[in-house]
């Protein structure tokens, strides 16, 4: 990828938490890639608040180049909030495999955030761990890309898992991400091409939402008990009435990271979210809980004063084979309708690692997708 290069980029506060597991083992190996060190900022505060404050703060992304260069594009990777492990290297080595770059990024370390599904209100208060600092983290890494001439006229992926997932949704607002960049500094960031959302928290809304015309598939286990497929299949006609692309494929008999390095099993430890749907008035000021009508100021405190309310513990998440690939086909197949023009003819493109699904319920069910995402051809 060549020499590191530096950039300015801030982030701002999220109301949007989505967890992850916690898990000792499955560290991100760096191996192989190429380090891009990153000039970023920790935001906190609320947004054209007295209380909003950014300092700056260097972030990492690292970078696998493909295979065998056919297509261009990048896909910028987002990791949940268990932070950076051999999950995202998954990712990012699949995706060279397909002839794409893939770059993964550490939103976590350089804040001092451990485990943040241990403290979702704590990470985001204090050291800017939530969904609107790991946004403007993507949006900078992105003007990086398009600022170096080796990539010009490539288009920009971004790919997320759990909480790096509702990464997705944040670039996805309109306006939103942009006004924050321009607000903390002095430049507007150009909106991706594409945005994949693996097991993603369907439960921020605000009466201001307008989305960008850009496909979004999400993808959620039918089991999953933390981000789950009855929150999402609510959110998404709300979504799609406000501009949104999206479609919701369901895992049949998967819990939350489906497609992990670690076995499927209970959690009790992690906060988990579930229950803490809400609707964000900013003229009003206030955040509604959906379940229980009760308003909150719409406050950095009035956040934490929400998350406390409805936060529950414990969760089941893993694999069922702990091997690389389980889901990734979907993805893959997304990427490869939406973010070319490819460099050679389609017969160059790389072979892609073999799957293995857990059962022949879920192949007839990818089989079916994958005719869906590329138009009839399998």
């Amino acid at each position: 990828m060549g020499a590191m290069k530096k950039l300015v980029l801030s982030a701002a506060v999220a109301m949007t938490l989505s967890c992850a597991v916690v898990h000792a083992e499955g560290e991100f190996p760096t191996n192989g890639l190429t380090r891009v060190d990153v000039t970023s900022a920790v935001c906190n505060g609320w947004f054209r608040q007295a209380s909003w404050n950014c300092k700056p703060l260097t972030i990492q992304a690292y970078v696998a180049a493909p295979e065998v260069q056919n297509k261009k594009a990048v896909v910028i990777v987002s990791h949940g909030s268990e932070g950076m492990s051999v999950l995202q290297r998954w990712y990012i080595d699949h995706l060279a495999k397909q002839g794409y770059y893939g770059i993964a990024i550490n939103h976590w370390q350089p804040r001092g955030i451990n485990k943040a599904q241990f403290g979702y209100a704590a990470a985001s208060l204090g050291q800017g761990g939530n969904t609107m600092n790991m946004a403007l983290d993507v949006m900078a890494v992105a003007k990086w890309v398009r600022d170096d001439t080796r990539f010009k006229g490539y288009k920009i992926g971004h790919l997320g898992e759990s909480m790096g997932a509702a990464v997705g949704r944040e670039l996805n607002r309109e306006g939103f991400i942009a006004n924050l960049a321009a607000s903390a500094l002095g430049y507007v960031g150009q909106p991706l091409d594409a945005y994949a959302a693996m097991y993603m928290g369907c439960m921020e809304r605000s009466n201001r939402d307008r989305f960008l015309n850009k496909p979004m598939p999400l993808v959620n286990g039918t089991l999953d008990d933390e981000t789950t497929l009855e929150q999402c299949q609510k959110w998404l006609p709300w979504f799609k009435s406000r501009g949104g692309v999206a479609e919701l494929i369901a895992m049949p008999n998967e819990y939350h990271h489906f497609d992990s390095w670690y076995a499927m099993q209970y959690f009790g430890q992690p906060q988990n979210p579930r229950e803490c749907a809400n609707l964000v008035d900013p003229d009003k000021g206030t955040i509604t809980d959906d379940k229980t009508g009760n308003s909150y100021p719409a406050t950095t405190e009035g956040f934490a004063e929400h998350r406390k309310a409805c936060m529950k513990y414990g969760i089941t998440a893993g694999s069922r084979n702990q091997k690389p690939g389980n889901g990734f086909d979907l993805w893959t197949a997304f990427f490869d309708k939406h973010l070319p023009p490819s460099l050679t003819s389609a017969s160059a493109a790389t072979s892609a690692r073999p799957m293995e699904p857990s059962d022949m319920t879920h192949e007839q069910r990818t089989g079916e997708i994958l005719r869906e995402l590329t138009g009839g051809k399998k």
